[in-house]
């Protein structure tokens, strides 16, 4: 995980961000066959199979599984309700490359949400996100960067050009 920064101490209301998070629904991307499944028992509110499903998936380090069981940890859908361990999923599949968790990334790094507030890593992962052609991280980091220090922003661009995507 990225070294947390140091930010001013105002907490902003961030609507974008919250209409991110508030609309984040589970994706169900083709895992190789092996959704079918937990896709089954989404379709009728069993998150606890579908926890049950993806959690083994998550664990072997597939990206789509990783992003969804952060979002169920996010809305407390058969699981308690947890940010930092949402973070802890997303933070898996984004480094992977994996567009949404990105941009959830970005979203609960702007706002604080189970990680300090830190608007570098929100511009870090928001412009990760954007540059996959994600419209709502470009609309959070064209935000947030009104925010931000000179500084900041250049540390954050630093971290874009040099990141590179994990294999699992």
């Amino acid at each position: 995980m990225m070294p947390a920064r140091t930010l001013p101490t105002r907490r902003l209301d961030w609507p974008l961000c919250s209409f991110a998070l508030a609309t984040i629904l589970i994706a169900l991307p083709v895992l190789a066959g092996e959704v079918d499944v937990g896709a089954r028992a989404m379709e009728h509110g069993d998150f606890a199979t579908v926890y049950n499903e993806f959690r083994p998936l998550a664990e072997r380090g597939n990206a789509a599984a990783q992003f969804n069981l952060g979002v169920m940890y996010t809305n407390g859908q058969g699981v308690q309700q947890d940010h930092a361990e949402a973070v802890r999923w997303f933070l898996m599949a984004a480094m992977q490359g994996y567009v949404n968790a990105q941009r959830n990334l970005g979203a609960m790094y702007t706002m604080g949400r189970g990680v300090r507030q830190d608007y570098v890593q929100g511009y870090f992962w928001s412009e990760l996100s954007a540059a996959q052609g994600d419209r709502e991280s470009a609309l959070l980091r064209d935000t947030l960067v009104r925010e931000m220090t000179n500084g900041q922003i250049v540390e954050a661009k630093k971290l874009v050009r040099e990141w590179k995507p994990s294999n699992k």
